[in-house]
């Protein structure tokens, strides 16, 4: 057993132990190693805790102790290791946008130009706000049609392809900007403004906003592209982060709870 060499107080030690007992009774039901378990394992585990009424703290503090013990199971993607539960609870976006709506939504968007190329990133790459903020001219490859997003402590590095209506109004804004001599694709000081700006009216005239179109992109994106090269778009750190939308419908992911990270 791992703990034995951990320099625990032997109380922690017991305790540690009977969480991960508790654990391995509980997946004893579905007759799989421990090896096999998945994200999903760990959610209906999260939700039998719940049902016993355990406490957040409580229940984050077993999660953590299973963290710790799949690290030494050394499998290959710990299922834990982005699950942390958040004081309020949370559900994933109930007005999901198909591809198509997301589409029309760029097409029959008649605000300023300014909006209307950060609603792109939002629509063809499901980029973050933060990401986008953070957008610099030189990231922009129109040759090879692609756009580069810097990672961060959250989120990875990566490549994605740009769209080719959003190609051509978006070389047009650049070529504006490089006659003002910009260094990034949206002033960095009135950058918040303009999100804020954009988030009000998709919601006003919508029903949206820009983290349901992220998690829109997303589950689009699982119906065409296996879990690792949708992780690699979404550019999650873990897989665990891209398998909180792999669910068999839109209903189902609809009604799942999720008391994790913010997406």
């Amino acid at each position: 057993m791992f703990l034995e060499k951990k320099q625990y107080k032997s109380s922690t030690k017991r305790t540690y132990k009977r969480y991960i007992q508790q654990f391995l009774s509980w997946f004893e039901i579905k007759n799989k190693s421990v090896l096999e378990v998945k994200y999903q394992d760990i959610l209906e585990f999260i939700k039998s805790r719940k049902e016993r009424k355990e406490s957040t703290r409580f229940i984050n503090s077993q999660l953590g102790v299973l963290r710790m013990y799949f690290d030494f199971l050394e499998l290959q993607n710990n299922p834990a290791s982005d699950l942390i539960l958040n004081g309020n609870t949370r559900k994933l976006p109930q007005n999901l946008l198909s591809e198509k709506q997301l589409n029309q939504l760029y097409f029959d968007w008649k605000e300023s130009s300014e909006e209307k190329e950060l609603l792109g990133f939002l629509v063809f790459q499901g980029l973050k706000m933060g990401e986008i903020k953070r957008l610099e001219i030189k990231d922009i490859d129109f040759q090879k049609g692609i756009v580069f997003i810097k990672g961060t402590s959250r989120t990875n590095t990566r490549k994605l392809l740009l769209q080719g209506v959003q190609t051509m109004n978006l070389y047009k804004f650049i070529f504006q900007l490089k006659e003002e001599k910009s260094l990034f694709l949206f002033h960095q000081n009135t950058f918040s403004a303009l999100s804020q700006r954009l988030n009000k009216r998709l919601k006003s005239g919508f029903q949206t906003n820009s983290l349901t179109i992220r998690s829109s992109v997303i589950c689009n994106w699982l119906k065409q592209f296996n879990l690792r090269e949708v992780q690699y778009k979404s550019g999650h750190k873990y897989v665990s982060s891209t398998e909180k939308y792999q669910q068999v419908n839109v209903q189902d992911l609809q009604e799942a709870v999720m008391r994790f990270h913010p997406i």
